[in-house]
């Protein structure tokens, strides 16, 4: 009786470890993936205050109704990548 357990705690403690070390790298992982998530915030806005930027550009810009219209379409197309 002693032997069998002897080898349900061992066995117990090897489940217990396997999982301990699973939980540790799932958690490696999403503190990864939130850092991944939050730089890529970051360049979104950034590429949302560029687009702003350039639409300010075209206004104050000399260009004839074809390129100002091709322009905004290219624009239009950034924007709805982002959203």
């Amino acid at each position: 009786m002693d032997a069998l357990k002897g080898e349900l705690e061992a066995t117990y403690e090897e489940i217990v470890d396997v999982l301990s070390r699973r939980l540790e790298s799932v958690w490696d992982i999403l503190k990864d993936v939130q850092k991944e998530s939050i730089s890529m915030q970051e360049k979104v806005e950034a590429v949302r205050a560029a687009v702003g930027d350039l639409r300010q550009a075209i206004v104050l810009s000399s260009l004839d109704d074809g390129e100002r219209a091709r322009f905004e379409a290219h624009l239009k197309k950034v924007e709805d990548l982002l959203a």
